[in-house]
């Protein structure tokens, strides 16, 4: 082929490789251009990669301060360093037990708590559900048993002995009536409240008695339900009063309401003997003086005797009828009624279990009634040494009990109706309570 001529086919032919490399050249150019506009990089942004000789670009704001001094190898991201755990003191490790820890930017996942075990309770035995009959020989209309105000109410008075699960009797009204006929396993409570020294209780001699009472009611702790004339609590708020003006007023010495003349105790000799030391007023049917619509009311209805007692009299003689342990009755416990009067005791109980000591005076603690009585006029002629005695007395108060017996009598029937024992003689088990009086 003939290339004289530059125009022939064989001069573009030479001329298409040359263009192809300016093309090239021109291309390159433009992306050297086109990098000078991207925003220039900080020396400190450029990182090495040792082991590859790549090199990683990335932005950092300007305001922050540079960059430490790179290691080895300095990885793009710093490794948090944990924490240095605070110096802990004795008490931060006691404190720490029940204070709440503080949260953690990785807390580790604890292990799941296992529930506890599903505890169930067996089912209500028959014997709890059952509904137990009782029925009272000696029924009282001033006391109704009203069980639906009890913890343990599935209890029910019955009129029909043979259908009762529990047979009452009060031991003082056995003297013309025989015992109630028993179904088997029925038990029979015998309750009273009163001494065995009274003439009453000598029908109880009696062979059905024998072997047959299973729970007892007395004033004795040994018994299955222990009954009580009342409690003696201490005062929310002592009561504000004048006690110079209260001992100013008082002119007479001794006072006692009475009305069963002889007595077990001899509580009557006692108080003859003591009246030739000091002046005792004795009201009532064994005395000379009255208050009251019968003499001596010292029951329900007693305010004009109390008034009286209260504003005339220093002490007053609280002493039981019959020397048995155990045995207090309402003569303390009306002293306790805001009553301003010194109690004089003498009974066969420990009255230091039933009331502070320093609030009454005990004839236990003198060898003869003689004794007793020059103590109480010391005392009674005393204004500092009485009002202090008077003010610590009526910081108390005397209360009914409250939990009532027919309440208990049904929580024993669903407790402890097969703990029972069987009296062998229960005149013989009141008697041994008591004792002929050793201080005349």
């Amino acid at each position: 082929m003939n290339c004289n001529n530059a125009l022939t086919l064989c001069g573009r032919n030479k001329l298409v490789p040359l263009l192809a490399l300016l093309a090239t050249g021109l291309i390159w150019s433009l992306l050297l251009q086109s990098a000078a506009f991207v925003t220039p990089i900080p020396q400190s942004t450029k990182s090495v990669d040792q082991e590859d000789n790549q090199v990683h670009f990335f932005s950092i704001p300007t305001s922050l301060p540079p960059s430490p001094a790179p290691s080895k190898r300095q990885p793009l991201l710093p490794t948090p360093t944990p924490p240095t755990p605070p110096t802990t003191t004795s008490l931060e490790v006691e404190s720490s037990k029940t204070s709440k820890p503080a949260a953690t930017a990785t807390k580790p996942k604890q292990p799941k708590a296992k529930s506890p075990p599903v505890v169930r309770k067996p089912p209500k035995s028959a014997e709890s559900l059952r509904t137990f009959k009782i029925f009272n020989a000696h029924p009282s209309p001033w006391h109704t048993f009203n069980f639906s105000e009890c913890p343990y109410s599935r209890c029910v008075m019955t009129s029909k002995p043979l259908q009762a699960d529990l047979i009452m009797a009060q031991a003082a009204k056995l003297k013309n009536y025989p015992l109630p006929p028993r179904k088997p396993g029925a038990l029979l409570l015998m309750y009273t409240k009163e001494p065995p020294t009274f003439k009453r209780f000598r029908h109880l001699n009696r062979t059905d008695l024998m072997g047959t009472v299973n729970w007892t009611r007395t004033v004795f702790r040994d018994s299955t339900f222990r009954a009580f004339y009342g409690r003696i609590v201490s005062r929310s708020n002592e009561p504000d009063k004048d006690y110079d003006e209260i001992f100013r007023e008082k002119h007479l010495k001794v006072a006692w309401f009475v009305s069963h003349c002889e007595t077990q105790s001899k509580r009557e000799d006692y108080v003859a003997r003591l009246a030739k030391v000091i002046q005792v007023d004795i009201f009532g049917a064994c005395g000379k003086m009255a208050c009251g619509k019968y003499g001596f009311e010292m029951g329900g209805q007693k305010e004009s005797c109390m008034d009286m007692l209260s504003r005339d009299y220093k002490f007053y003689i609280s002493f039981e009828n019959s020397m048995c342990s155990d045995y207090v009755t309402e003569k303390l416990f009306n002293m306790y009624e805001d009553v301003d009067v010194i109690p004089v005791v003498r009974g066969g109980a420990t009255y230091s279990e039933i009331a502070p000591k320093g609030t009454y005076v005990d004839a236990k603690d003198f060898s003869s009634p003689e004794e007793l009585g020059n103590y109480l006029n010391i005392l009674g002629s005393n204004k500092a040494r009485y009002t202090e005695m008077l003010r610590k007395k009526n910081s108390y108060l005397a209360r009914p009990v409250t939990k009532k017996f027919h309440c208990s009598v049904c929580e024993a029937m669903h407790t402890r109706r097969s703990v029972h024992s069987v009296v062998p003689d229960f005149l013989q088990w009141m008697t041994k309570h008591c004792w002929e009086p050793d201080d005349l």
